[in-house]
């Protein structure tokens, strides 16, 4: 019979600092963008919540989907900035964020014709 090797006695170890997905500073302005984002987010929905108890009916649902994915497109794109991503690697990621954008704009100029 063969003999297996044998396991070293001691693994290598991966220490945490040497596998940065991004530098601290990069990290916390994307927290912090994102904070804000999600502060923008819930003004809208206390604004949309208000002008539905103003005006005493249902406020255009679509309006307020339409704000909110705007808003989570600007805050995304922002964060991709922010993370430190080459200009590579967000071209394709802005231009589908600018297509998003750009059909739930162009749909609110179609229902108003």
């Amino acid at each position: 019979m063969t003999e297996l090797p044998s396991m070293p006695e001691t693994l290598p170890t991966v220490v945490a600092n040497e596998i940065s997905l991004m530098s601290s500073r990069e990290f916390w302005l994307s927290i912090v963008i994102l904070c804000f984002g999600l502060v923008v987010i819930l003004c809208q929905m206390f604004l949309l919540k208000s002008a539905k108890e103003k005006d005493g009916g249902n406020p255009d649902i679509a309006t307020g989907i339409r704000l909110s994915v705007v808003s989570m497109i600007v805050v995304g794109a922002l964060v991709f900035v922010a993370s430190g991503y080459s200009q590579n690697q967000i071209g394709p990621a802005m231009g589908l964020f600018g297509t998003v954008a750009g059909y739930l704009i162009g749909q609110q100029s179609v229902r108003r014709e």
